[in-house]
Order: structure tokens, then C-alpha cells, then sequence
């Protein structure tokens, strides 16, 4: 075992005493097929489940102790659990910042945009992959488009477009197919009022994945490069001795459905379990031996971690997912 490190880390960055930002899963179930996600496709290996309220009433505590915000997502689509309103409800009430992310399911009828407006939600992320049915579904599958841009024009009526009552991202993943409705898709979010990201792919959370038949044609779009002398597809990003997850404002963890803790949303399958909020506490974990542990594994050999190996966050650049952001 690496010796544990919790004053050194401690000393070197204050914002380590507490965890900045958790993310927080209700429910890794999704009514969604997408290809070349682990739960949409059936290659996630841990139980599917809704995480319990008493579970989530425990986090919302501690997070408003320490003044940390929640992400409510992982895998899975949140607007799935049955009281996802209320505990967004019951974030916002505590004064915790709360982001949200959703396929969109959150905006299908008319009930689910008013409760999401009066939620008190500060991020709402929607994913939109195609401004038509055949492009988007081609890889959201089993998502209804058509309901889910009926849904935020009703949104947007609803508020007039203007002092949204939180912040709307539409993200798009950059694909092979959908590169000419790339306008388009911004041209919805200016609609909208909100927000416009543009994301490349992770090709490598499933298996028997084409990476000629998701990545753009275009380089600048992909996060991957070809190596023509293994002729396989690379990381464009290099694996270093930086973590966001453990430095500056990004720092924090994931917290499953069941209450099991991992460091962060790369490690799909959940095979490096740092805690249990079932009988521990975020400060217990935050400060504990096995996240200090791995924090100095990461800062003296990443590459002997399989958990960072395809990760493209760890980089003090702007990560590479993110291409654009308007």
C-alpha cells in the first residue's frame, strides 16, 4: 500500500479540506440506447437501482456544511427517478449549487419543464445531437426528439427567453453523421437563450466500438488520433501527474446510486471503490487513506493506473472534450 498523504495534500491546496463539487447519481437506468454508452447498451457491470432518499438527504447535509456544490448525474438519465424534482428541491432549499444533465427526458411534456423552472436548479444540460429525428436518433436512440424540442420551445414561451431561471446548455457530441447540423444545433441554443457546447467522443467506456464510423472527419473534432504505425486510434491528450479531479475548483468524486464512492466519472464499471457513504461521511472519505493513496499515485506514476490511462481531463489545458463553448 503507497503511504498516505493527507497532511502533505492538505498543505499544498486548501481547497482539498472539502471536496468542491460531488457528482451524485440517482439512478444509472437509462430509457436510452446510445452505442457507445455502458448502461444505454447493457456492458455496465454493477446493479441498476434509484439511490434511496434517505442515502440522498445525507449527502445534501454534509454538501451544505462545507459549501459544496452537486452534479446530478453519472450514468444513467436522472429525470428517470421518480423524485428527482424533489431532490433537486431539496439541494437548491439547503443553498447548494446544483448542475443537472439530461437526454431530454426533463423537457418530454409540458409538467416536467414547469417543475424543472420552479426547481431551483442553478445548471441545466440538454443533449441534442442532431436537429433532425434520423441524425439525432441515429445515435440517442429510443430518445423522441420531436417531444423533446417541443418540450423547450414550450420553455422557452414559458420564459419568454430571456432571465431564464437557470442556466440551459445544449451539448452536442461531435459524430460522423451529424457534422452538417452542427450550425443548426447552435442555432437552436441561441434560440433558446442558452448556452452552446460542442463535445468530441469517448470511444473507449464499451467494447467492439468502430471508430471510423463515430469519429468527425474532421481532426480538429476528435479527441483521438490515428497512429499510422500501430494503426490504431490514440489519445490526443497525454496522461500526466495533474488531476482535476483532485486540484483547484474541479476537485471532488462520484458518489453511486447504492452510496459506493469512486474518484471520478472516468472509472465506468466502479472498480476502484474509495468509500461507502452508507457508513462514512464525504469528509471521511475526502481525507481518507485510500483517496490520498491514490492522489499520490497519480502525482508520482499516473500510468501505472488504469483508472487514468484513457483520460483526457488530466490536463491544466482546457480538457479536450469541451471544443467549443459559445
Amino acid at each position: 500500500m503507497l503511504r498516505s498523504t493527507t497532511e502533505s495534500f492538505q498543505n499544498q491546496n486548501s481547497l482539498l479540506l472539502h471536496p468542491r463539487n460531488v457528482m451524485v447519481e440517482p439512478t444509472n437506468m437509462c430509457n436510452a440506447r446510445c452505442p457507445t454508452c455502458p448502461s444505454g447498451i447493457g456492458q455496465l457491470n454493477r446493479p441498476l437501482g434509484m439511490m434511496k432518499a434517505e442515502l440522498y438527504s445525507k449527502i445534501v447535509n454534509e454538501c451544505s456544511k462545507y459549501g459544496t456544490n452537486i452534479t446530478l448525474w453519472n450514468f444513467g438519465e436522472p429525470f428517470l427517478h421518480p423524485k428527482i424534482y424533489e431532490y433537486i428541491e431539496e439541494a437548491a432549499s439547503a443553498g447548494i449549487s446544483i448542475k443537472v444533465s439530461t437526454n431530454g427526458t426533463a423537457f418530454y411534456s409540458e409538467r416536467r419543464v414547469d417543475r424543472l423552472i420552479s426547481s431551483g436548479v442553478h445548471t441545466v444540460i440538454v443533449g441534442i445531437d442532431g436537429i433532425t429525428e434520423q441524425t439525432h436518433t441515429r445515435f440517442r436512440k429510443r430518445v423522441n426528439l420531436k417531444a423533446v424540442l417541443r418540450g423547450l420551445e414550450y420553455f422557452r414561451n414559458r420564459t419568454s427567453g430571456s432571465d431564464l431561471p437557470f442556466r440551459l446548455i445544449v451539448q452536442m457530441l461531435a459524430m460522423y453523421h451529424n457534422g452538417h447540423e452542427i450550425e443548426e444545433v447552435q442555432g437552436l441554443a441561441k434560440h433558446l437563450k442558452a448556452s452552446f457546447e460542442l463535445k468530441t467522443m469517448n470511444l473507449e467506456m464499451v467494447s467492439g466500438i468502430n471508430y471510423d464510423e463515430w469519429l468527425p472527419k474532421e481532426d480538429e473534432l476528435r479527441r483521438y488520433k490515428w497512429d499510422p504505425q500501430n494503426r490504431e486510434w490514440l489519445l490526443k491528450s497525454q496522461v500526466s501527474q495533474y488531476c482535476a479531479n483532485i486540484e483547484d475548483g474541479f476537485a471532488g468524486f462520484v458518489i453511486n446510486w447504492d452510496g459506493k464512492v469512486i474518484p471520478c466519472c472516468n472509472d465506468y464499471q466502479s472498480r476502484t471503490i474509495i468509500g461507502d457513504l452508507q457508513n462514512e461521511t464525504i469528509d471521511d472519505i475526502w481525507n481518507g487513506e485510500k483517496l490520498n493513496d491514490l492522489r499520490h499515485a497519480i502525482r508520482t506514476d499516473p500510468l501505472s493506473l488504469s483508472l487514468c490511462k484513457g483520460c483526457s481531463m488530466n490536463m491544466k489545458k482546457r480538457p479536450v472534450e469541451i471544443l467549443a463553448i459559445r
